[in-house]
């Protein structure tokens, strides 16, 4: 079904807009992590926090504030005003994209449900997006509050759930649009249950892959073993298990973890290559072959980057760049799903 002629063009836009601004937030957190950003705001007002300081006595007391916290204190004690405006910048950004994304979902998902533009359950399963998103405001906040308290640094575990909760609202969203995309022309469908499957499984290892790249940012993990393929000349470096018990090293070994998302890649590259490779043998129309040249584009692409990050030592605009790559990759694993589970041959 071509664009113009679908019926719900208008709810594809606004649903389409809002995974833009999902994505985009995503993008801008990254930011706001890498040039030390996120602990520049330190009290959460939703509502009050909307109007940033404007004049010269609402920035000196709002820098006031941040001179009283262990960021302040232990690590940028020199910083001057300028700089503390530069890094509220980012961080005020990221939660007013937040709140924009709230504003844009509920009131247009109002006015789509009183008109019965869906029914129930479909505006209930849309609902859920914006409680999603409700709880993914909180969860910022709790992030927050772990830089806050007596290390200048947030909890690379509240960090990753964070992000992690960012692209399973993302990935929701996407399936939702997809629905109203009708990509097989029809309503009855047919799923390929062996490709659909191995999509979905792709799309979890992507999110576990995800979380390690959030344990590699919350444990500045891209600062050390700047080498490829090797790290710092060996396959395994010798510190890799000194942490006990054991199992710590699998989440706060620096060393450990950054194995294990180099790891990860090297499956994935692997996992995508045999499902590329065996469901391709099953397409049934071109969404589904095109979802498969996609993945495979975005996960080369992304593979590039991680390790041009890795080997330049973290810039910020190529690092920044990696986290959108991820979250493309986790969108184009579940467009791969998507098609294979919910369109049959057209």
């Amino acid at each position: 079904m071509k664009f113009r002629e679908n019926k719900n063009k208008d709810i594809i836009v606004w649903l389409g807009v809002v995974c833009l601004l999902v994505l985009s937030t995503v993008i801008v957190g990254g930011i706001t992590r890498l040039t030390h950003s996120g602990l520049s705001m330190v009290d959460w007002k939703p509502i009050m926090g909307v109007i940033p300081p404007i004049t010269d006595q609402q920035w000196a007391l709002s820098f006031a504030k941040y001179k009283n916290f262990p960021e302040y204190i232990s690590v940028f004690p020199s910083m001057s005003l300028a700089e503390y405006k530069s890094i509220f910048f980012w961080e005020y950004l990221h939660r007013m994209i937040g709140r924009l994304i709230g504003i844009v979902f509920f009131f247009p998902w109002l006015y789509f449900s009183l008109k019965r533009r869906y029914n129930l359950w479909t505006g209930t399963k849309l609902f859920f997006g914006f409680i999603l998103g409700g709880m993914q405001g909180v969860l910022g906040w709790y992030m927050v509050k772990s830089g806050l308290v007596n290390i200048p640094e947030v909890s690379h575990y509240r960090l990753a759930a964070h992000l992690v909760l960012a692209l399973i609202i993302l990935g929701y969203l996407l399936w939702q649009l997809l629905d109203f995309l009708n990509l097989a022309h029809t309503e009855k469908t047919q799923t390929n249950n062996g490709s659909w499957k191995a999509s979905f499984f792709i799309s979890m290892v992507i999110l576990l892959q995800i979380v390690y790249g959030a344990f590699m940012s919350g444990l500045h993990g891209g600062f050390v073993h700047n080498t490829f393929p090797s790290m710092s000349g060996s396959f395994m470096p010798s510190d890799i298990w000194m942490l006990t018990p054991g199992w710590h090293n699998l989440v706060e070994n620096v060393t450990s973890v950054q194995f294990i998302h180099r790891s990860l890649a090297w499956f994935l590259v692997l996992l995508v290559i045999l499902h590329f490779g065996t469901a391709r043998k099953k397409v049934q129309n071109r969404w589904q072959q095109n979802s498969l040249k996609f993945l495979i584009a975005v996960l080369s692409f992304q593979f590039f980057i991680g390790v041009a990050t890795l080997l330049l030592v973290v810039p910020v605009p190529l690092a920044s760049l990696h986290q959108f790559g991820g979250a493309l990759l986790f969108m184009a694993a579940i467009f791969s799903a998507y098609t294979f589970k919910n369109t049959s041959a057209a």
